[in-house]
């Protein structure tokens, strides 16, 4: 019973904690679910790890919520700037596209695919 009972406690943490990367924009949604089952598979094994002069020593989940918390992702939308030539749409790069493509690119280049 107290098996099942720090089961659910690690579930329900390790989801808060995934809940929380997503809101704040460095976990995509999508990842969630997947980041949540390696949470709780990981569990408070200890880790030791040499970090510049200094060993450090902590449990995995911990070195592994250091990483997600610093670790600065911006999922957010990019578009270019008004008037940017090079820009379609899709906001991706004409010439990018060319290159996968082959086809020409109408912003007055000559360039063709070699």
């Amino acid at each position: 019973m107290k098996k099942a009972k720090a089961e659910a406690e690690r579930q329900k943490e390790a989801t808060d904690f995934a809940d929380s990367l997503v809101k704040a924009g460095k976990v995509l949604p999508a990842h969630k679910a997947g980041l949540v089952e390696v949470m709780v598979q990981l569990g408070n094994a200890p880790v030791s790890f040499s970090d510049g002069n200094q060993t450090v020593s902590k449990s995995s989940i911990d070195v592994l919520k250091d990483v997600l918390n610093a670790k600065p992702v911006d999922f957010s939308e990019k578009s270019g700037e008004p008037g940017e030539k090079d820009k379609d749409a899709g906001g991706l790069c004409r010439r990018c596209v060319y290159r996968q493509s082959g086809d020409r690119i109408s912003s007055g280049t000559s360039e063709s695919r070699r």
